[in-house]
């Protein structure tokens, strides 16, 4: 896994929400997705800040009766070995 361009708020709660993490690309502010974190809810604004601080767009997505099943903190990122860019994307 790629190391995040940002730290990300942790606790041993489960997650509320799912984030995905995207990086400008192509003229886009959210032109490629590049990541996937969790928060819990008390943890969730500050990760969308977080993410955004780093040049990256943050995307609340959300399915009705999905079970988000992971802990506040966890993330996974795409590209394994290809870091977060915000010049122009990671991919």
């Amino acid at each position: 896994m790629s190391t995040l361009p940002f730290t990300l708020p942790t606790c041993d709660r489960p997650a509320a929400i799912r984030l995905e993490v995207y990086s400008p690309a192509n003229g886009r502010l959210h032109g490629s997705l590049d990541a996937v974190v969790y928060a819990c809810a008390e943890h969730a604004v500050e990760a969308v800040s977080a993410i955004e601080a780093a040049g990256l767009t943050a995307y609340r997505w959300s399915a009705p009766g999905v079970d988000i099943n992971r802990g506040c903190g966890y993330a996974h990122v795409f590209a394994p070995g290809t870091p977060l860019s915000t010049a122009g994307g990671a991919r």
